[in-house]
């Protein structure tokens, strides 16, 4: 981090920065020169062969080309094993970067779905409070309702208000009747 970056900031931008490039230390550097000392000497000669091949078994023992082959397959697997350390690093960068794509993606994604899903709930509980508020503006106040069963104006009436046949009738009813004759 540099002076006045906070954490976030700094976490922000390694992705951009990248992985860490390869040491060479002395030691390195003295084989690499060596090596391409005796590299140069072959090729002086020739082409060089593969170490190995049916060319390179021909060449004499005393032939600068096959020691330098020999050198080349020893350079190369030793460049490998240098490398080795920053190629593991840089794949492991890789693999984090894809990961960190791939869950940003998901989180995106499921932040909508989240978005979207609290939205209807919220929609739902309003209509709930508003449902349950307009009933309490009429006099509904929860609960069981009870019905009454039969026409509007009772089962024992009509709709003049007579009792008819066989209907017992109580002295509401009765005064009424006996008004209406």
């Amino acid at each position: 981090m540099t002076p006045g970056q906070d954490a976030s900031q700094w976490a922000a931008t390694r992705w951009q920065r990248g992985p860490a490039t390869p040491r060479v230390t002395p030691e390195q550097r003295y084989r690499q020169s060596w090596s391409q000392t005796l590299i140069d000497r072959g090729k002086a000669r020739g082409d060089i062969p593969l170490f190995g091949s049916r060319a390179w078994c021909e060449l004499p023992d005393n032939d600068p080309r096959k020691a330098a082959a020999a050198v080349r397959a020893a350079e190369t697997w030793a460049r490998e094993g240098d490398d080795l350390a920053f190629d593991v690093a840089q794949e492991a960068y890789n693999r984090r970067r894809s990961e960190d794509e791939y869950w940003a993606a998901v989180h995106a994604e499921r932040k909508d779905m989240v978005a979207d899903q609290l939205h209807r709930t919220n929609v739902r509980e309003h209509r709930a409070k508003t449902s349950y508020s307009a009933d309490l503006a009429h006099g509904y106040k929860g609960g069981p309702v009870e019905w009454e069963t039969g026409t509007p104006w009772g089962d024992d009436e009509d709709t003049d208000g007579h009792v008819r046949d066989g209907a017992i009738a109580d002295d509401t009813t009765r005064s009424k009747q006996a008004a209406a004759v």
